[in-house]
């Protein structure tokens, strides 16, 4: 039965709760940012490995499609080989049939079993069950789409956590050279902390010259070249990226960002906003908003909606054809600038 709407534990609730309580019986983690949910699993799953004292008591399950709930019960209430807890892992449990099972373990789970459920996608009622039993008990995580307005606070707390410091501004900056994929941003962190050798603050020259140091061009020559009306120079760093960490739906989110700022840009500039204010107005760090100022051959009105149409018409192309990805970006980069 539907509880009506409730609010749910979010994935970063999670580390406080398992510093400040008692193992839990269940672990639920959903939505849609999937990198987060697997950081959770770890997170848990460290916790938890201690207290397991035999290999034979540590289970992982990847959910097949139809595949029935109660089997996994079953293993989660028979006893442990060792003296200690048993941990199981159920990924994909959108794919499992008979989930309200889980409802009814929940009501008396095997006080010797940890169960930890990932669910990769957006449950659209937790006030179902078995759901809102989870929730009741705080054992439903939830994990939000991965937005702008999360990913600074996200990307600076993960820096911290590192025993790095990476001002809001930087982490801006960083996000923008990098993208939001938080595996790619967890990887350059982890990269930028061995070229810093020692020292703790990311500042925006070290985040530049890691990018530099990275590969042969950066997303950021790539805007400065579209920017100049540099047709050729944009064809050949779009292909360098194409080859190196890149792939066609990255350069088109990061050029689809661009475009939108740059018409954010043209609109702030008719009101004299300074140019801090105006990059905080538009969501971007100043950095990439002065970027942005230089970008002539693009700040006007017919060539934005002439490149935002060249952006569709790629998405399009990527996701109904077999056409391969230079190619797109060629026709993309050649719509753009024409």
């Amino acid at each position: 039965m539907a509880k009506g709407k409730i609010n749910t534990l979010k994935i970063w609730d999670l580390q406080k709760i398992l510093e400040a309580e008692e193992i839990k019986p269940v672990y639920f983690f959903a939505g849609e940012d999937s990198w987060e949910i697997d950081n959770a699993c770890r997170i848990t799953e460290k916790k938890i490995k201690p207290l397991v004292e035999s290999d034979f008591d540590k289970e992982v399950v990847n959910a097949e499609k139809k595949q029935s709930l109660g089997q996994i019960l079953d293993l989660a209430l028979a006893f442990p080989f060792g003296s200690g807890k048993k941990l199981i892992t159920v990924k994909n449990f959108e794919r499992l049939g008979d989930k309200n099972l889980l409802g009814n373990y929940l009501k008396s789970p095997a006080e010797f079993s940890v169960l930890i459920c990932l669910n990769y996608g957006k449950i659209n009622d937790p006030s179902k069950e078995p759901y809102f039993g989870l929730v009741e008990k705080q054992c439903y995580f939830e994990s939000p789409k991965l937005n702008s307005s999360n990913l600074v606070p996200w990307l600076s707390s993960y820096a911290r956590n590192m025993g790095l410091e990476l001002s809001a501004d930087n982490a801006r900056y960083f996000a923008e050279i990098t993208g939001e994929s938080k595996a790619e941003l967890e990887m350059q962190l982890l990269k930028i902390a061995e070229y810093l050798e020692g020292g703790r603050e990311i500042t925006f020259e070290s985040i530049k010259q890691m990018a530099s140091a990275s590969r042969n061009f950066s997303i950021f020559d790539l805007l400065d070249a579209m920017g100049k009306g540099n047709r050729n120079g944009a064809l050949e760093i779009v292909y360098n990226l194409l080859e190196n960490d890149y792939d066609i739906v990255r350069v088109n989110s990061m050029l689809s960002k661009y475009i939108i700022t740059l018409a954010r840009a043209m609109e702030l500039n008719k009101k004299r906003m300074p140019e801090k204010e105006a990059a905080r107005e538009a969501g971007v760090s100043p950095y990439y908003y002065k970027n942005c100022l230089k970008a002539r051959f693009l700040l006007n009105e017919k060539r934005l909606w002439q490149a935002g149409a060249a952006l569709l018409d790629a998405d399009r192309t990527k996701k109904t054809s077999a056409v391969d990805e230079k190619t797109i970006a060629a026709n993309m980069i050649a719509a753009i600038m024409k």
